[in-house]
């Protein structure tokens, strides 16, 4: 991304870039319950991409933040053989989270950080 284009969107606030999407199964959770987060992230075919690049000896980092800044996870989910990403999850206050999902992508393998908000009840 280049700094000086104005037209340039920060990284992670995209749902869709470069025709991939991080699509979450469910966006409702409870606070204080332990919950599974699970989600895809779709290639530009529109089915769930299930190779992946490894970076920092990962194949996706997720990052789970409040929009208040006032919670913050980095975890390591893992994945099925149909691509779909889970992870156990305690959402310790209610409002609105960020997801966000980073990975190489495309034959480039560009680093993407795709999000999407989930909410969480309180």
């Amino acid at each position: 991304m280049a700094h000086d284009d104005p037209s340039a969107q920060p990284p992670g606030l995209a749902v869709s870039q470069d025709g991939y999407t991080l699509v979450p199964a469910t966006t409702f959770f409870q606070p204080g319950k332990q919950s599974t987060v699970k989600f895809s992230i779709l290639g530009p075919d529109g089915r769930p991409v299930t190779q992946y690049t490894k970076t920092h000896e990962k194949d996706l980092h997720l990052i789970v933040v409040r929009r208040d800044l006032s919670g913050f996870r980095h975890v390591h989910p893992t994945r099925d053989a149909s691509g779909a990403w889970s992870i156990r999850s305690t959402f310790t206050a209610g409002g609105t989270w960020r997801i966000f999902g980073r990975l190489p992508a495309g034959r480039s393998r560009q680093v993407l950080t795709l999000g999407s908000d989930v909410n969480v009840s309180g």
